[in-house]
């Protein structure tokens, strides 16, 4: 493997190398200075950046990237560039909502989002991600409401948490034609489920 795959600390990292294709930071609260991926020519996967409320940094922009792991505070803007995109975590970022251009991101198979405590919210049409088959959403209390229609997602074998919106007519009934598995948790006001 040599340096194509690479697990350093972030302050570490100086001058990546062409050859890098993997990278993993370990934890820490070092910022990441993309800068030092200069050289670096098809990154395929980037796990745990970290950036803090202060220092706001914007999603790497890698076209080649094929999974993504970001911790804490970032600006989502570049997200739509990175079209061959298969794995996103979101982790421990204030976000309120995900941006629409997430739904441009066809190749994505799993969503991932932890610890999002402001996120209230899923894009609009998230039904776009065809090949979404994991949309795992933990510790994202604020979180009011699904994406309409979300029983058009055809892949999706796992949904960690429906929200019953009975106003908007979000019900059960969304997921019937679903092949869910694992557990699902479901939430929501005064919701109630009829078979007929």
């Amino acid at each position: 493997m040599g340096e194509e795959c690479v697990v350093s600390k972030a302050e570490d990292f100086t001058n990546v190398s062409s050859r890098v294709h993997h990278m993993s930071c370990l934890s820490s609260v070092t910022f990441l200075d993309m800068s030092a991926f200069k050289n670096v020519k098809s990154l395929r996967t980037l796990l745990e950046i970290y950036s803090s409320d202060s220092a706001r940094k914007k999603v790497p922009s890698f076209s080649s990237l094929r999974a993504l792991q970001i911790i804490g505070a970032y600006e989502f803007s570049a997200l739509a560039d990175l079209t061959h995109l298969r794995y996103l975590y979101i982790y421990n970022s204030d976000i309120t909502a995900l941006p629409e251009s997430l739904c441009s991101l066809m190749r994505l198979q799993i969503l991932k989002l932890e610890r999002c405590s402001s996120l209230d919210h899923l894009p609009q049409h998230l039904t776009r991600l065809k090949d979404l088959r994991h949309l795992i959403i933990k510790k994202c209390k604020k979180l009011v409401a699904m994406s309409p229609s979300i029983g058009k997602l055809k892949c999706l074998k796992t949904l960690s948490i429906f929200i019953v919106d009975l106003k908007s007519r979000f019900g059960l009934e969304e997921l019937h034609d679903l092949q869910l598995g694992g557990k699902l948790h479901i939430r929501g006001n005064n919701f109630s489920y009829s078979n007929t």
